[in-house]
């Protein structure tokens, strides 16, 4: 899941292989990850408490964070088991955003 945030360009050039664009390694990532999950249900308890450690922190870039959410809705389309999660996981994020935002608003005034 750490791979949502951040998936270096570089990881899709190998030695002696063509080069894979970061779109086509989001594709073959959630196409693993789909495999899992129907291989085995049971993984989506485990991709759920994976996916609440892996978001990003407050001092990550906002590259990195809305890569991240947008990922987790993506995978929200397909695991629909998890969307619910994903959608609650995204909105308390925000507003921990939005409270710090604020916070810091009233430490400068």
């Amino acid at each position: 899941m750490s791979q949502f945030a951040k998936l270096p360009a570089s990881l899709g050039r190998l030695s002696g292989e063509e080069s894979v664009s970061r779109a086509q390694m989001f594709v073959r990532l959630h196409m693993a990850v789909k495999t899992l999950l129907r291989q085995v249900p049971s993984a989506s308890g485990i991709l759920t408490k994976t996916m609440k450690v892996d978001f990003p922190n407050d001092l990550a870039t906002t590259r990195s964070y809305i890569q991240y959410q947008k990922q987790l809705l993506r995978l929200a389309e397909y695991a629909t088991e998890l969307k619910s999660e994903v959608l609650a996981l995204i909105m308390q994020r925000l507003v921990g955003v939005d409270v710090q935002i604020q916070q810091d608003l009233e430490d400068l005034a």
